[in-house]
């Protein structure tokens, strides 16, 4: 293995650490503050199954379509088991998923819950109990088409750059054979909506209740900044993999990083949410239009 992919493996693998980190510190957080997140456990489960219905067409469609070329491996020349034993692992791989998402469901649901939670406290001398929340209002319309015109500037920028896909995701495109088969727009649709659910879960992990609390301990602005910044880096260090120009990706999300903590903070943490749908949705859609989709 070449150096520089070894360098790049060991700062992927810090950064996975950091995450892991902010993971622990929502659990234990959590358990402490279990009575706080009451008001909010009802909203939260309605965003954990959202989450989860975004996510299964994708792991639905994978299954079906494994099993489907399990089928008909001899005239692709697929390297794929035995149909009895593809139906073995398919229900398998059907049963542990679903108590994954059943756990994921719950995990999202207390995300959400501290998130609010803990947002709520920097803002509770300006919070009026009977003041009625709209689902929607102008700060999180404005959050969506900057995520619209953010993922759009990204996409330019890196053709102009030619960034591409990194090798760590076109080996992954080799646990899907014969994608290649299936209709653009069925993959369009299903891409979508994963980044849908990717975008709400990063959005409540990285500007939920892990940046309120730095935030709260902070009494400066440089405190603050500091605090977004390293909140950012670790969020831009996860999709460091994703290309082949780690430190260009880097920079993109670590920026975009305080875009979508200036949402949180002025507006809520939907409006991050808004935000990183919208960027999310500009890119796919770019892609669709394009003919680079996987």
């Amino acid at each position: 293995m070449p150096k520089e992919q070894i360098i790049q493996n060991l700062l992927a693998l810090f950064f996975y650490m950091f995450h892991l980190a902010i993971v622990v510190f929502y659990i234990i957080y959590g358990i402490i503050h279990f009575k706080e997140l009451k008001r909010y456990l009802k909203p939260g489960l309605f965003i954990g199954i959202l989450v989860l219905l975004l996510i299964m067409p994708g792991m639905v469609f994978n299954i079906v379509h494994y099993d489907h070329l399990s089928r008909i491996e001899k005239n692709h020349n697929l390297q794929l088991p035995p149909e009895y034993f593809a139906f073995i692992m398919i229900t398998i791989a059907v049963l542990f998923a679903t108590v994954i998402q059943l756990v994921r469901t719950g995990w999202h649901a207390g995300l959400y819950a501290l998130a609010k939670s803990e947002w709520q406290k920097l803002r509770r001398p300006l919070y009026d109990p009977n003041q009625k929340q709209s689902l929607f209002n102008s700060h999180m319309i404005a959050a969506f088409f900057f995520g619209i015109f953010a993922g759009a500037i990204s996409t330019l920028i890196f053709e102009i750059l030619n960034v591409g896909e990194s090798q760590y995701l076109l080996k992954m495109r080799d646990l899907y054979p014969g994608m290649e088969f299936t209709s653009r727009y069925i993959k369009f649709a299903v891409i979508l909506l994963a980044v849908t659910g990717v975008a709400i879960s990063e959005e409540i992990i990285f500007r939920g209740a892990v940046l309120a609390v730095l935030i709260r301990q902070c009494k400066t602005k440089i405190g603050i900044i500091l605090a977004i910044a390293l909140i950012s880096l670790i969020w831009g260090g996860l999709h460091m993999l994703n290309t082949d120009a780690p430190l260009i990706k880097i920079t993109q999300v670590f920026l975009l990083g305080f875009f979508f903590a200036e949402f949180t903070r002025r507006g809520s943490i939907e409006s991050s949410i808004a935000a990183h749908i919208g960027l999310n949705l500009s890119c796919v859609v770019i892609a669709l239009l394009t003919n680079s989709l996987p």
